[in-house]
């Protein structure tokens, strides 16, 4: 079987960024890195209304939580997405 297509030349564009591998550099390089990638890939996040930081009680202690409220407001309820995202929690 054949990579996807686009697969691989996001690959190619990881190997051609000059960011430093996943756990070495530091962590602005890595982030820098990062930012160049999905620059080269064309990814642009639209910008939020607002970003609003609530602390959720849990068994450990608090858990920190970000509300981000979109530029456009639906009418009526809003969908809610939770994203646990490791990422060797470095980068963003």
């Amino acid at each position: 079987m054949s990579l996807d297509a686009q697969a691989a030349k996001l690959l190619e564009m990881t190997a051609n960024s000059n960011a430093p591998a996943l756990g070495e550099g530091t962590v602005a390089e890595s982030r820098a890195g990062f930012a160049t990638l999905t620059e080269m890939v064309g990814v642009k996040a639209p910008a939020p209304k607002s970003v609003t930081e609530v602390r959720i009680p849990g068994p450990g202690g608090a858990i920190r939580t970000l509300v981000i409220t979109p530029d456009t407001q639906p009418t009526g309820p809003r969908p809610i997405l939770i994203y646990y995202h490791g990422g060797g929690w470095v980068i963003g």
